[in-house]
């Protein structure tokens, strides 16, 4: 072939005078299903202590009482309280000046793509703290040390052994950690069902079970599932196992994404009564752009929140193989 004969095998794709096939779309497969936010109640938080009251009604008596009786006084109950302290989460964008003015696919490194994407990945570290099993940290300006909020499962006292944690009334200190769980247990049906009963027998009714890829794994081999369905008109087996039947209630299985990663991610599955869960925000999530101190420009994007657990008992966690 002559030297000076035009060919594509020393021009690649993006020199030269060819010009590089590039699709106008950048492909992102990052998970942004958050179901816990998604179905926790949206309250107003009115300061960085945000603390609430739990209630419960006096043991039942199956007994009578006598004819004419002279009635006595009876103290009532002292409600509970509880307390978490709201954490601020935030993730800033900046983008200089030239970025902005150049023409790039799908939008990359502009403003409002970049502030979208930030607003996304505040909503993951919502979700990957409510998925948590974390303490209250109440914060230190000195050092600093940022303030942590209780995570809800931490909120949920373990009383049984063999792995299971139920929803029972927390009485633990804020910053102590819930209870321990029995190491080289597994999760299984019985787990499932000990928790269940626990939470029903003080009043609670969880109806989400909220669990990592590889429990949902664990979960679609019980037997008490629903809505498997077996295709037997074509040559696979389709399973959809989205609720278990338990003794104590049914419950839809959601998986969640956003539980620690690494070797603890299926060390705890939580049961949610949706009801009894919320998040409370001093701020809500949002964008403020920031002073131009040079040739670019900057964005925060924050919010400031806690987890609410309106009553422990409402729902239960089942953790094994680790110590909170």
């Amino acid at each position: 072939m002559p030297a000076n004969a035009i060919t594509t095998y020393d021009s690649p794709q993006g020199t030269g005078a060819n010009r590089e096939d590039l699709e106008d779309i950048a492909y992102d497969i990052s998970p942004e299903r958050t179901p816990i936010l998604t179905m926790a109640k949206k309250l107003k938080a009115k300061g960085i202590s945000h603390d609430w009251i739990t209630d419960k009604l006096s043991a039942p008596s199956a007994t009578g009482v006598a004819e004419g009786k002279t009635t006595t006084a009876v103290s009532p109950d002292a409600p509970g309280r509880l307390r978490n302290v709201t954490q601020i989460n935030e993730r800033p964008v900046f983008l200089t000046a030239s970025q902005q003015a150049v023409e790039s696919a799908g939008d990359w490194g502009k403003g409002d793509r970049e502030t979208a994407r930030r607003l996304a990945e505040l909503k993951r570290d919502i979700e990957t703290r409510l998925c948590s099993m974390n303490a209250l940290v109440v914060g230190d300006e000195s050092t600093p040390t940022a303030r942590q909020s209780r995570s809800p499962m931490h909120f949920i006292r373990d009383v049984a052994s063999g792995g299971t944690g139920v929803g029972y009334t927390d009485s633990a200190s804020e910053t102590a950690a819930v209870g321990s769980f029995s190491a080289g247990a597994a999760l299984d049906e019985d787990a499932l069902d000990a928790a269940m009963k626990a939470a029903f027998d003080v009043g609670g009714m969880p109806t989400k079970f909220a669990v990592s890829s590889g429990n949902k794994v664990v979960v679609s081999g019980f037997t008490g599932r629903v809505n498997e369905v077996l295709n037997t008109s074509e040559t696979r087996v389709t399973r959809d196992v989205q609720a278990i039947q338990t003794p104590h209630g049914r419950v839809e299985v959601i998986i969640d994404q956003f539980f620690p990663a690494g070797a603890t991610q299926n060390d705890f599955s939580f049961l949610v009564d949706p009801e009894y869960i919320g998040v409370a925000w001093l701020r809500k999530i949002g964008r403020e752009k920031l002073a131009k101190t040079g040739d670019f420009d900057s964005w925060l994007t924050n919010c400031e929140w806690c987890p609410v657990v309106m009553n422990p008992d409402a729902h239960a966690v089942i953790g094994y193989d680790a110590v909170p």
